[in-house]
């Protein structure tokens, strides 16, 4: 796909197809607000279940097959039956732990502060198994950090790795994890690479195929602009033969045979649908995640991907006239950027951005922007707004303190 042109970078923007009123949002890595076809979609889907009639067999399985062969589509992978529909990705890293037998190797690498429920299962298992868990640490660099963290990632792999368990980004500041270079050792020294995808798939291209990993899991309610309490998993064709979690009706053999389901199966369904959560079917999430899927896929990913970079490259080159330190352009999610605000009071800061009806997350030493296609511009100027303000309020005390300390 060629490059988008600057005339349609300006014009790629999404917003008209949100409900934002009139905020600046800049905090999709905590939630993303919903398309209005996916809110739409859900409210058909209430209207559904308020009168039962409506709902028929084909209901219960439509919307899952729609479901795994878009998001097949959306990562470039060759077959739908390698995706399951879950609740959440904890509940997926549960199904990945429980089907993966520890063997004579014995560590685990994680990235220091990975997200609680990928750090709290690899533990576990550790603790399990008596295996050695190996927390990559960040490296004080900003600039190059991404790519100071991946060769520390990539240096650590060894004849003992089992398992590298890492997001395609960090969920707090960004940091970009070169992913093919991890892939490439990992599969060198036939260790299992098992991605937490919910900061970026959506938002950045993704190719199963190039990756090859064990397992890839994604919660829906951010960078794929889906509701909350739904994932998507991919299980490597290993994986597809395991054990699922619980043992419900739907992951059966011929359960679509309503007249028959005491007609108990032996077997489950093929691939990955075996590790559907039970009631899968939610009659209002599973249109609304469809519905969302579909959206990112006639927007073409890559150009999402484009767009993403294009406002955050404008972003981080007007905020470098404040000399706030950034992580660099190339060592981070194209929509992300981690902005370190040791310098300034949070609470004057928090304060600005909530007179400037500007929505973003604060954490620790930094501020977490992340964009989508619902912004633009307006929102990036927005923030260096707020920043002026807040630095012009910090050089205007300063100013006057000293002239009342030469008074006195």
């Amino acid at each position: 796909m060629s490059e988008l042109t600057v005339t349609q970078l300006k014009t790629f923007c999404k917003k008209a197809d949100f409900n934002l009123e009139d905020y600046h949002y800049l905090n999709g890595a905590y939630m993303s607000p919903l398309p209005m076809v996916t809110e739409q979609a859900g409210i058909e889907g209430m209207r559904r279940k308020r009168i039962p009639m409506h709902l028929t067999k084909e209901h219960f399985f439509s919307y899952r097959r729609l479901i795994r062969e878009r998001f097949a589509q959306l990562i470039h992978g060759e077959s739908s039956e390698n995706i399951a529909i879950l609740p959440s990705v904890s509940y997926g890293l549960s199904i990945i732990a429980n089907n993966t037998p520890c063997n004579d190797k014995k560590n685990i690498i994680l990235v220091e502060d990975e997200f609680p429920s990928v750090y709290y299962t690899w533990e576990k298992y550790c603790r399990r198994h008596q295996a050695e868990l190996i927390v990559i640490k960040r490296p004080v660099e900003v600039e190059n950090r991404g790519s100071l963290w991946s060769q520390a990632i990539i240096d650590a792999i060894d004849e003992n790795t089992h398992v590298v368990s890492v997001g395609n980004i960090h969920w707090q500041d960004g940091s970009l994890f070169d992913l093919k270079r991890i892939a490439e050792k990992a599969h060198a020294y036939g260790a299992l690479l098992v991605i937490d995808a919910t900061q970026s798939v959506g938002a950045i291209d993704i190719d199963i195929k190039q990756l090859n990993p064990y397992a890839l899991l994604a919660s829906s309610y951010k960078t794929l602009l889906g509701p909350y309490s739904m994932a998507i998993g991919y299980f490597s064709d290993p994986l597809c033969s395991g054990e699922p979690l619980e043992e419900n009706w739907i992951n059966r053999n011929f359960s679509d045979r309503f007249a028959e389901l005491t007609h108990y199966q032996d077997h489950y369904r093929q691939g990955a649908e075996r590790f559907d959560v039970g009631e899968s079917s939610n009659f209002i999430l599973t249109p609304m995640l469809a519905e969302s899927l579909k959206l990112l896929i006639d927007w073409d990913v890559r150009k999402i991907q484009q767009y993403c970079q294009y406002l955050t490259n404008y972003l981080s080159g007007k905020l470098q006239a404040f000399n706030i330190p950034l992580i660099g352009n190339r060592d981070r999610g194209c929509h992300y950027l981690g902005i370190e605000i040791s310098q300034f009071d949070p609470d004057v800061l928090v304060a600005e951005l909530e007179t400037s009806r500007i929505i973003a997350s604060v954490r620790g030493d930094f501020m977490r922007i992340s964009l989508h296609v619902y912004n633009n511009i307006d929102d990036c100027d927005a923030l260096i707004d707020a920043f002026k303000a807040v630095l012009s309020r910090r050089t205007h005390r300063a100013t006057h303190a000293d002239v009342t300390e030469v008074s006195e």
